[in-house]
């Protein structure tokens, strides 16, 4: 009997024993849990944007005159954006009859009717007809213009020549300028390296509603 006392109380020994050994176990568990829970990653991206702005150098002349005045209207257009672009520029005279007396310049020394300008560009610059659909009556660089650049000036001076006994012909017109960019990778992030890749670039562009 003595003995089966002594066994009787070894066993309550095991029973706490195993009993604070699943305890440690189950603690051990919690923690660990707890701790792969808390792990975690977090990344951060900053996505590119395009922006231009005008840089022009304009000086008005205080009115127009029978005789030549000549004023300087130097426009070209920034990348003030993160990345690279293609650049295109709209440009016209507002009143066509003041348009016909206007001669322009890139150097201030050979001059062209304005009515020529789409003939007589720097080597950059291309000129794409209206018949041509959205594509058209616009002044294309065809070169990339990379952030912080600019692009090539589309002229230099205006003159305005009115002939004798035309001063009743003079009226208030404006040079209208405006200008777009894009981006110079298609939807893949595939760049246009082509020759022509800036009117690729632009026609993309337009036929996926970039025009609406």
């Amino acid at each position: 009997k003595r003995g089966g006392s002594e066994l009787k109380g070894i066993g309550k020994k095991y029973n706490v024993l195993i009993g604070a050994v699943l305890l440690i176990l189950c603690c051990m568990g919690g923690t660990f849990a707890y701790f792969t829970y808390k792990e975690s990653i977090k990344n951060q991206f900053t996505v590119g944007y395009n922006e231009i702005m005008f840089n022009e150098t304009y000086n008005p002349p205080e009115e127009i005159k029978v005789g030549e005045t000549t004023f300087r209207k130097n426009i070209k257009v920034s990348n003030t954006g993160t990345i690279p672009c293609y650049i295109r520029v709209f440009c016209e005279f507002s009143d066509s009859d003041m348009k016909k007396y206007a001669k322009l310049t890139q150097d201030g020394i050979d001059w062209f009717p304005a009515d020529e300008l789409k003939e007589n560009l720097l080597n950059d610059c291309a000129y794409i007809p209206e018949e041509e659909g959205d594509l058209g009556g616009y002044y294309y660089y065809k070169k990339i213009v990379e952030k912080k650049e600019d692009t090539q000036q589309l002229f230099d001076q205006v003159r305005i020549s009115i002939p004798e006994g035309k001063g009743d012909d003079i009226k208030d017109f404006d040079i209208i300028t405006y200008a777009e960019s894009i981006q110079i990778k298609d939807y893949y992030a595939n760049e246009y390296t082509e020759e022509d890749g800036w009117r690729n670039a632009w026609e993309m562009f337009l036929r996926d509603g970039g025009a609406e």
